[in-house]
């Protein structure tokens, strides 16, 4: 349904310039939904005190007179009244040169005929046949211009739906009564302030501060004449007072008498002339108590955003709270697993590092056997044969460490070693080139024997006897020394193979602080710590939330009321 901010003026008044700093915190931190959220209903503050029309709804229970004041107040018969709930749609009437009336149907405007009929065909609940008209439904509103000045230029008054009839008129009754500066609550002398009208007003009041409320007494006098009027005024005023005053929660609240059926034949009197100058005087936008009205209601609509921001910070807290004790847990809980696996690790390794060790110390041995099975080879072929063995125990041990390694991470709650690790472990492990250098004194023996049948194929024929002999003797020596200096070349080569293996075995387990090293620096813990929302949220929202309390509560103070907010 429209409601009155169809018509309020826009621009930026004093509310919005003095919380734009913190709307731009708001909006910095929390997104630019709630900042334009909030920025609403801040502008509608602003607009709300530099209105120009005042807005005065007229309330009550159903078939309390509502339509049947109105229409005295301005001179003629114009809303559809009766026994029964009569008004089921809002009725906007303010004062024109050209009368006028429109229907607001969904997003269409339809001119009616300004006369009774026409409105009754589109406001009346009840029809011909007695039965609830859902035609009624459909239609928002009417908007009513008329021209008898009656009603103060300034001013639009709206004739709204009566409460405890259905829930759906009681529910366009509320948002009705919201939009007005000034709810003027019609009581039906016959059945004042039922239990029913106690709670409207009290959730209306809570919502839009007591200031805009008063009441109008809709006397029904069993005659319609100046006696039993002024009985009515002698006898019962006092008791309606009291009784709208302990109702309504006030000391002194607004209250005046009109009867209304009995001044539609005398204008002049029953307290209309009262009423209507009541209206006037309230109708003005620079009215004292209009502005006191407009400044409580403006003061609780703060409140309220004030209130809706501080149950978010409340939650943003509780959430921060949350996330804090969830990542400390986290944190302690990955802290531990972090240990185990530090541990698990170490023994792991070392595990696979010893039974590593075993086959490394074996190589060495190895290859000095192999010496022993044959001639020596001087060609360095050991060195490579000591290498091809330490390299498959190191391949055996990156294959056992891998594996020891993934499987401690799985029990303790980490990712497994990643590629570009599993990697740098193998090279990690590799050897370097092996050298076993084999002695050369076994074949010094060759050499001598060839330098003396060199000699023998130069000397004289006189020489060669004694070369020959010198060559044999020479021969057998040789023979004797070869055999005695193979022996010692083979231990020393056994010797070499045996160092060298004891030295590349020593190299090879001297990487296990590094492998464990490497583990722990890239085997990381499984899971994200929780995230804990940004504190400057809060702050934002804190920030703005104190902002509209002061605002709400100086409004209040220059409304001259008593509201903690």
């Amino acid at each position: 349904m429209p409601t009155r901010s169809d018509a309020r003026p826009t621009g930026r008044g004093e509310f919005t310039k003095r919380a734009e700093p913190l709307l731009g915190e708001l909006a910095r931190h929390c997104g630019t939904e709630l900042r334009d959220r909030v920025s609403t209903v801040v502008a509608h503050a602003d607009a709300s005190l530099a209105e120009k029309t005042v807005w005065v709804v007229f309330g009550g229970h159903f078939s309390c007179g509502k339509s049947s004041l109105i229409n005295t107040l301005i001179g003629r018969p114009l809303l559809p009244t009766g026994d029964f709930p009569e008004t089921g749609v809002p009725c906007w009437i303010r004062p024109g040169a050209a009368e006028s009336a429109i229907a607001y149907i969904a997003d269409r405007k339809v001119p009616l005929d300004f006369s009774t009929e026409s409105i009754a065909r589109e406001v009346s609940l009840i029809g011909a046949t007695g039965d609830y008209r859902e035609e009624v439904r459909r239609v928002d509103r009417l908007l009513v211009t008329v021209g008898s000045g009656a009603i103060p230029p300034w001013a639009t008054w709206i004739d709204s739906p009566g409460i405890n009839d259905t829930e759906e008129m009681t529910e366009r009754a509320r948002r009705t009564a919201a939009q007005a500066d000034l709810l003027v609550w019609v009581v039906n002398s016959r059945q004042p302030m039922s239990l029913t009208e106690q709670s409207f007003l009290q959730s209306h009041v809570e919502r839009h501060g007591a200031a805009g409320v008063l009441f109008v007494v809709n006397v029904f006098l069993t005659r319609d004449t100046r006696e039993a009027w002024t009985r009515f005024l002698t006898d019962r005023a006092g008791y309606f007072r009291d009784r709208i005053a302990s109702s309504f929660g006030e000391t002194s609240p607004e209250v005046v008498f009109v009867s209304a059926r009995a001044a539609a034949g005398d204008p002049g009197d029953f307290g209309l002339p009262e009423v209507r100058r009541l209206m006037k005087e309230l109708a003005g936008p620079r009215d004292a108590r209009v502005r006191a009205a407009r400044l409580e209601r403006t003061s609780h609509r703060l409140a309220e955003t004030a209130r809706m921001l501080d149950e978010l910070a409340r939650r943003e807290n509780e959430q921060i709270d949350r996330a804090t004790m969830e990542l400390a847990r986290f944190r302690k809980e990955r802290t531990g697993r972090v240990e185990r696996f530090r541990k698990e690790v170490r023994r792991a390794v070392g595990a696979a590092f010893r039974n590593a060790g075993t086959a490394a110390q074996a190589c060495g041995p190895a290859v000095a056997a192999e010496m022993a099975r044959g001639p020596l080879r001087r060609d360095n072929s050991y060195g490579l044969s000591l290498a091809r063995r330490f390299r498959a125990v190191a391949d055996d041990l990156d294959r056992g460490l891998k594996d020891a390694i993934d499987r401690c991470a799985e029990d303790c709650g980490h990712n497994r070693l990643p590629k570009q690790a599993r990697s740098s472990l193998k090279r990690m492990l590799q050897p370097a080139d092996l050298i076993v250098p084999v002695p050369m004194n076994a074949l010094g023996h060759g050499r001598f024997a060839a330098a003396v049948d060199r000699a023998i194929d130069k000397a004289p024929p006189t020489q060669l006897s004694l070369l020959r002999g010198l060559r044999d003797r020479a021969v057998d020596f040789g023979r004797e020394f070869s055999g005695r200096t193979e022996t010692k070349d083979l231990a020393e080569a056994q010797a070499s193979a045996l160092s060298a293996g004891a030295a590349a075995a020593a190299e090879l387990a001297g990487r296990q602080s590094a492998v464990v090293r490497l583990a722990l620096r890239d085997c990381l813990p499984v899971g994200d710590e929780p995230h804990v929302p940004d504190q400057q949220a809060v702050i934002a929202i804190e920030a703005l939330r104190d902002h509209l309390r002061n605002v709400a509560d100086d409004c209040l103070e220059r409304a001259g009321g008593a509201h903690k907010t």
